[in-house]
């Protein structure tokens, strides 16, 4: 009687013993795959992506840049660490998002086209990632800078669309304060994304008293003021976005704090800020928002 060879049961081990191998997979598709061994799997790895939960081995960067090779305004992923490339999307992306809740990428278009975007899913499968419209073109105008934001507290998708005068940005002369010039936004508009009725909902002030905004260039930001008591709730902080002061060294800058409430731009300075920079900004290269940590 031939004896039969005992096989491990892989579907019987512990949810947490199983995420803590996730956790220690070096590879994005790797994990992604590893959803699929089985169904007690499948729980634990939708378990691990709802968590949060960080990786134990370090994750490189993955390069998004334009592909003509996938057709006009594509764009691709790179991962360094397998070598692999794989389409990204054709959308006229002007900003983007990733949302930790959901794990999806987020990018928007300058006529307020928003569509969501599954990169891990396509890692696993070596494919385009699955593109998914959330909202439908609302403009024809390329007014100013857009941004997508996620409010922590709400879960609201939002846009903020950014309008700039730039009529007198001239090259500030050598004798000139910099400091003194007026600042260049002239106007906020915030908008909640509304995807099952496909239409934009202007926000009050009154909605984000309690929240900070950080907008600049390639990146958006949304806090609880009560993390950070001494920021001025109620107002956006904004850094440069736009291309006509990022070709010159010494015009004016656009920078500084909005107050939602009284729609004006204030100084970076003042009795209300911590630590004031100096000015004049200089911008090479583009000043740009950045979260400081010890680890």
């Amino acid at each position: 009687m031939k004896e039969e060879t005992a096989v491990a049961d892989w579907s019987a081990l512990p949810e947490d013993v199983i995420i803590t191998v996730m956790g220690c997979l070096s590879v994005l598709g790797d994990l992604v795959r590893s959803g699929a061994v089985c169904s007690t799997w499948r729980d634990a790895y939708a378990t691990f992506r709802r968590l949060h939960l960080p990786s134990t081995t370090a994750q490189p960067p993955w390069l998004l840049y334009a592909c003509d090779a996938h057709g006009p305004a594509a764009a691709a992923l790179y991962c360094p660490a397998t070598g692999k490339s794989l389409r990204a999307w054709s959308t006229g992306c002007r900003h983007a998002i990733y949302d930790d809740a959901d794990g999806l990428f987020y990018t928007l278009r300058y006529d307020g086209f928003v569509y969501a975007i599954d990169v891990p899913r396509a890692a696993a499968a070596s494919s385009p990632p699955a593109t998914r419209e959330v909202m439908r073109s609302v403009t024809n105008a390329d007014n100013g800078s857009k941004y997508l934001v996620r409010v922590p507290c709400s879960g609201d998708l939002l846009q903020v669309w950014r309008f700039v005068n730039y009529d007198n940005g001239d090259e500030v002369e050598e004798d000139e304060d910099a400091e003194d010039l007026p600042l260049g936004t002239k106007h906020l508009q915030i908008f909640k994304v509304d995807g099952v009725e496909q239409k934009l909902v202007e926000a009050s002030a009154a909605s984000l008293e309690d929240h900070v905004l950080f907008l600049g260039h390639g990146f958006s930001a949304c806090f609880p003021a009560e993390h950070f008591p001494a920021l001025k709730p109620g107002c956006a902080y904004l850094a440069d976005d736009h291309e006509l002061v990022s070709v010159r060294k010494h015009c004016r800058r656009d920078i500084g704090r909005w107050d939602m409430k009284r729609g004006q731009m204030e100084k970076l300075s003042g009795e209300d800020d911590v630590a004031a920079p100096s000015q004049p900004w200089l911008n090479w290269p583009t000043p740009v928002w950045i979260t400081p940590t010890f680890y």
